[in-house]
């Protein structure tokens, strides 16, 4: 039992939840919870899950995140709850157990390079989602900077990103009003993305302390772009990708971590 967090300590939870010892149970709190407080629980044995968790697989390890309505890197920047309910959708999504958006699951299996987690569970009283462990790599930044890195490694992964963000743009382009509903809201996303880069761009580059008004026509620029409306043909997408959340596992497999954004793109 380790690694627990000043907010949330996820071992007693886990120990009432599976019916087991603490003494059975590591805890690390992930880097880079930058939204939710992230960690990888271990057990010391393959532990079989709750009936009502519907999910059949006795587990060795699990990603919790646990939401709060706030950023977690953040506490003063407001974030909606809810975005644990998309994410935990866009991974029903994700594994095609959404009838109303077919398709993506095929996509997914035609591209076997990248892989993206299973939900385990969506705890909605603790705001808790389980999810499977892809296992440890580096994030693409991590490893793109690396001296260990390959370049044509680099190149399949980006093939592979590629076919798939084509692939679920032909599986989920003009979905129906209902389904985009239930997903992120754009124009929420949009509003935190031009806060946040607003406030890195004040709050640490140095130029804005030397040259506030010369640094403002970047933060306008920031903003034209981020809200520019375009005309092309809307599909769901992760909206959320960037380096940061993109994993490359020690099996080589380029992973997608993060889906609580997921809405129209």
């Amino acid at each position: 039992m380790t690694g627990s967090d000043p907010t949330f300590d996820f071992v007693p939870y886990l120990a009432t939840v599976l019916s087991l010892s603490p003494d059975e149970i590591d805890v690390r709190i992930l880097s880079g919870g930058y939204t939710n407080l992230t960690a990888r629980a271990t057990f010391s044995r393959p532990t079989s899950l709750p009936t009502h968790f519907d999910f059949p697989t006795a587990i060795s390890s699990v990603i919790l995140k646990k939401a709060t309505p706030y950023m977690h890197a953040f506490p003063s920047q407001a974030a909606p709850i809810n975005r644990q309910a998309v994410e935990a959708r866009a991974l029903r999504i994700l594994q095609g157990a959404e009838p109303s958006v077919p398709g993506v699951m095929e996509v997914l299996a035609g591209i076997p390079a990248l892989k993206v987690p299973q939900l385990v569970y969506h705890d909605t009283e603790q705001n808790i989602l389980w999810m499977t462990d892809l296992g440890r790599g580096k994030i693409l930044t991590e490893y793109m900077l690396s001296d260990s890195r390959s370049d044509s490694k680099l190149e399949e992964l980006a093939d592979a990103l590629g076919r798939f963000l084509a692939g679920l743009h032909s599986a989920t382009k003009n979905p129906r009003p209902e389904i985009a509903s239930s997903l992120s809201d754009p124009r929420r996303v949009l509003g935190f993305l031009t806060s946040d880069a607003t406030r890195i761009i004040r709050e640490e580059s140095p130029e804005w302390k030397r040259d506030p008004n010369g640094t403002q026509v970047l933060v306008d620029l920031m903003h034209r772009v981020l809200n520019h409306e375009s005309n092309s043909e809307p599909c769901l997408g992760m909206v959320d990708l960037w380096s940061g959340n993109t994993l490359i596992s020690a099996d080589g497999e380029l992973c997608l971590l993060d889906w609580e954004d997921f809405g129209l793109s």
